[in-house]
């Protein structure tokens, strides 16, 4: 083979070989990702209230759900593994004061992916925030709109409540938190007929002619035993 033969193959060689190589380059950039991340309950959260985390991670290209993907919650500055078809956790020993999180996650075929920092306000019932004291009172309005709509009495759930909104009106937000609160567990008396004339100081009428009938036969009793004693 002559010279400029042998040159033409070599550098044919050469640009098949560059181009497989540019080939398996493009094949294994990774997929785009991105993470979406909550909490439920939404902040601002109560001091004791237990606090699930979600770290939620995508493709970009089809919007589908990363299976099996390795993420991790970051809680000021301290991770925490997650498990589950959303990748979730659940922390119930969150202290009061002001926290910082994100989600982290990557998978194979794609580029790690973190959600923006987040602030996760925990506050405690004698110095809770505007924001916190009316989310109780949406929940204790819920809570009133369940039982009426079930047909069970909510007159102490409406009490309580009415005096948390009255209160959050007056910017005592600390009261009206409180209020929500104890709503949320009041158990309302469920009045009975007994229960209703002991509360109204009415006497049911079918007690009152036992105590008739009695009071007649003491009486009865009295003016014979009086007869007797003055025949003596």
């Amino acid at each position: 083979m002559s010279t400029p033969l042998k040159l033409l193959a070599l550098l044919l060689v050469f640009s098949l070989f560059s181009f497989a190589q540019v080939s398996v380059t493009v094949n294994v950039i990774p997929g785009q990702s991105f993470v979406e991340q909550s909490t439920s309950p939404a902040s601002p959260v109560l001091a004791g209230e237990p606090v699930a985390f979600y770290c939620d991670y995508y493709s970009q290209a089809s919007g589908a759900r990363i299976q099996n993907a390795d993420c991790a919650l970051v809680l000021d500055g301290k991770s925490f593994d997650v498990s589950g078809e959303r990748n979730s956790v659940v922390l119930g020993n969150v202290k009061s004061g002001l926290h910082y999180w994100k989600c982290v996650c990557s998978a194979p075929s794609y580029n790690p992916a973190s959600g923006e920092q987040q602030l996760l306000s925990v506050e405690t019932l004698s110095a809770p925030s505007s924001a916190l004291a009316s989310k109780l009172i949406k929940n204790a309005e819920a809570e009133l709109t369940a039982k009426k709509e079930a047909g069970e009495d909510a007159s102490g759930v409406e009490n309580q409540l009415s005096q948390a909104v009255a209160a959050f009106g007056k910017n005592d937000f600390a009261q009206a938190s409180q209020l929500a609160v104890a709503s949320l567990s009041a158990k309302p008396l469920k009045l009975t007929t007994a229960n209703s004339a002991s509360l109204t100081g009415v006497i049911p009428t079918e007690y009152m002619v036992v105590l008739v009938s009695a009071l007649l036969g003491i009486i009865t009793v009295a003016i014979i035993t009086t007869i007797a004693l003055l025949k003596k």
